[in-house]
């Protein structure tokens, strides 16, 4: 199974859960984001009220 990272790649919380990702040994892509200019369908695929980054899929 590989996972998407959906996050500002600057973000200290994106680069935590890159480390994590990457101690696990688990397969994930990054997918950089802006926080301020989210992708349009992206209420979709984070529902929780806030749509905070990161956000793995």
């Amino acid at each position: 199974m590989s996972y998407t990272v959906i996050g500002a790649p600057l973000s200290p919380f994106v680069r935590k859960v890159h480390l994590v990702m990457q101690l696990k040994a688990l397969a994930y892509d990054m997918a950089p984001v802006s926080p301020f200019a989210l992708p349009e369908g992206y209420e979709k695929i984070n529902p929780r009220p806030l749509h905070r980054l990161p956000f793995c899929q």
